[in-house]
């Protein structure tokens, strides 16, 4: 494996497992564009990579519409509006790759159920190193204004007054959790500890299966609330949902009560702090 490109540029890389899950300490955070470096955390991974990931936002310049199943009717609906960009197929549906817009971050379901963005604090896998199709492979195109919209303002798109409802309570929950933002600083001891509990509590969640897959999100983001101001919650939201996706639990209830679920949870751990003691 080695450090994807993108325009004659070597892109920040990291490797991954086969279920996603990063194989590096610090995941997205360890990625380097350095073929030495990136060497270093293959060997570190003691045989764990079979995919590379790539972060998305500023830290590559590339932002990401990721379309799974549930969002290939909107695809179809909106294809003649979207611009000539760099497309990846992946294993259940594409990525259209975008030029970063600062300040955007990731979210799920804000442009349409099964349309998600990754920007700022996440990833994705850099599928084309599997062999899987590339198409407009120099091109990367800023996202086009009434899509950027959507993506930044979160409006319910639900085809029923219920699902506009949920999706009243997930922005309403988005707003309460904005105002809990991480303040431990980068490397320090507490995010390291908060990290790695994202990063196992993620690999539990992608991997379980039916049933208790509701209940396990329910425990494991009450669990990550309670680090509140270690951790970024944007952050744990959007993996949480991506873990979602892996153990096809928003398949199954619909993203809109899935995430619901994420945010409420999180702000239940929120509202009591439990910090461990680190030596």
């Amino acid at each position: 494996m080695m450090v994807p490109h993108l325009a004659g540029r070597p892109l920040p890389a990291f490797p991954c497992r086969a279920d996603k899950r990063p194989a590096t300490p610090h995941g997205w955070k360890d990625a380097t564009d350095d073929p030495a470096r990136f060497e270093d955390l293959l060997m570190d991974a003691l045989g764990m990579a079979s995919l590379i990931g790539v972060p998305s936002g500023a830290v590559s310049g590339v932002d990401v519409l990721d379309i799974d199943p549930a969002g290939l009717g909107w695809l179809a609906e909106n294809e003649h509006r979207l611009p000539t960009t760099r497309r990846h197929q992946t294993r259940r549906g594409v990525h259209i790759l975008f030029r970063h817009c600062p300040g955007l971050r990731c979210s799920a379901g804000k442009v349409a159920p099964g349309c998600d963005v990754r920007a700022d604090g996440g990833y994705i896998i850099w599928h084309p190193t599997t062999g899987l199709p590339v198409s407009n492979p120099d091109e990367l195109a800023p996202w086009p204004g009434w899509l950027l919209t959507m993506a930044q303002s979160g409006e319910a798109r639900g085809d029923t007054n219920a699902s506009i409802h949920i999706s009243d309570d997930v922005a309403a929950m988005r707003r309460s959790l904005s105002l809990y933002p991480k303040t431990a600083a980068d490397g320090s001891k507490e995010a390291g500890y908060a990290y790695v509990a994202l990063r196992n509590a993620f690999g539990e969640l992608a991997s379980k299966r039916p049933p208790g897959r509701g209940t396990l999100l329910e425990r494991t983001a009450f669990k990550l609330g309670g680090l509140v101001g270690w951790i970024d919650p944007e952050d744990v939201c959007c993996l949480l949902m991506v873990a979602c996706e892996e153990n096809r639990l928003v398949r199954d209830d619909g993203r809109w009560l899935v995430e619901r679920a994420v945010l409420r949870s999180l702000l239940n751990g929120v509202a009591r702090p439990r910090h461990p003691t680190l030596t």
